[in-house]
């Protein structure tokens, strides 16, 4: 809800022409600033995981991962809607060269972006409903249930982005003359992209 409000306000701000460059400056670097609190935040969990990885304790049997977990396996339909989700930004770079020419074809990339992002959801909560192991299941499940339910919980608020500039644009509020808010959707999602690499490979391919 809070978010909902949020891109109203910013949306009606924009429109009536509130905002000055010294504003768009502003958001610009408040907005590098929420994604830099948030890579720390990332990071967070990345250390909790090389530590244990890196320093196995005795009774987890000195390795890592620890005896008798099952991981997830990094191949089939993890390495499928990974490789979908790291194309997402890329496709969203080719919808801002189509904004900037005022093409239909923005929308028909924004569709697709739409698509992959509600599709990787729709994964992560069939991988979890048939997941062999649980977040109480140590700390290799502790550590992969936070992990990636965090930046699940990045992706759904990527697809509410993307679902607003997709209204925008198809009711002609963002043109190759307000372009900012799209820019910074598009920074968004190469961060959850670069993120979600990391993620994939220490927590699938190197737990594995």
């Amino acid at each position: 809800m809070i978010m909902v409000c949020w891109f109203k306000d910013v949306f009606f701000e924009d429109m009536s022409g509130q905002y000055s460059d010294q504003d768009c400056r502003v958001y610009r670097q408040g907005f590098r600033l929420f994604l830099f609190s948030e890579l720390v935040l990332f990071f967070t969990i990345f250390w909790c995981f090389l530590d244990s990885a890196l320093c196995p304790v005795i009774w987890l049997g000195g390795v890592w991962s620890p005896w008798g977990l099952l991981t997830p396996d990094y191949l089939g339909l993890n390495a499928f809607a990974s490789i979908f989700l790291m194309m997402n930004s890329q496709l969203l770079k080719y919808s801002l060269r189509y904004l900037k020419m005022n093409s239909n074809k923005c929308e028909v990339i924004m569709l697709i972006s739409l698509m992959i992002g509600g599709g990787f959801i729709c994964f992560q909560v069939y991988e979890y409903g048939h997941m062999i192991f649980s977040i109480t299941d140590g700390i290799f499940g502790c550590i992969f249930f936070s992990g990636t339910g965090l930046h699940g919980s990045h992706v759904f608020i990527g697809v509410c982005f993307l679902l607003t500039s997709f209204i925008r644009v198809k009711m002609k509020h963002l043109n190759w003359e307000f372009l900012q808010s799209y820019t910074m959707m598009i920074d968004y999602w190469r961060f959850l992209e670069w993120m979600w690499g990391i993620m994939f490979s220490l927590f699938y391919v190197w737990g594995a």
